[in-house]
């Protein structure tokens, strides 16, 4: 079915005077949750060593799996902040991996707390707490070979 016409007159009608929320002012505020905006804020986290000692590893999947990694984006957003997780590609190019990470802390507790309180739904994976220098050796270890 096509949608429905608009006829001439509101089609040429002024702007309404009330304020609307610039559609860009609406997108800048909410946290990015698509796969390369993870990927990026997941380079930015392993960018500032020392800021951020740990994190917890919600899962290691295979990289190829743009759409599974979407949907569990999706899926995550729901029970947790989307800008606190955080995607890192690992692997060889002919089996890439991605680190799903949840959270930055600054020390083991506070990470073991965050565990501790994971809702059911992201406890799927068994996840535990990761060293984030583990996570930078890993990369460094992908980009040598």
């Amino acid at each position: 079915a096509s949608p429905p016409a608009v006829p001439p007159a509101a089609a040429n009608a002024p702007a309404p005077s009330a304020p609307a929320p610039a559609p860009a002012a609406t997108q800048a505020a909410a946290p990015a949750t698509g796969v390369a905006a993870r990927l990026a804020a997941g380079r930015e986290l392993l960018a500032e060593p020392g800021k951020s000692r740990y994190s917890v590893q919600l899962m290691l999947t295979d990289g190829r799996e743009r759409a599974y990694l979407k949907q569990y984006l999706g899926e995550a957003a729901r029970t947790v902040s989307p800008d606190q997780i955080y995607l890192v590609e690992t692997g060889a190019p002919e089996s890439p991996r991605v680190h799903v990470l949840l959270g930055a802390y600054g020390d083991r507790v506070e990470a073991n707390a965050a565990l501790a309180a994971l809702p059911e739904g992201l406890r799927q994976f068994r996840p535990y707490v990761r060293l984030l220098d583990g996570v930078r050796e890993d990369v460094r270890r992908s980009e040598r070979r």
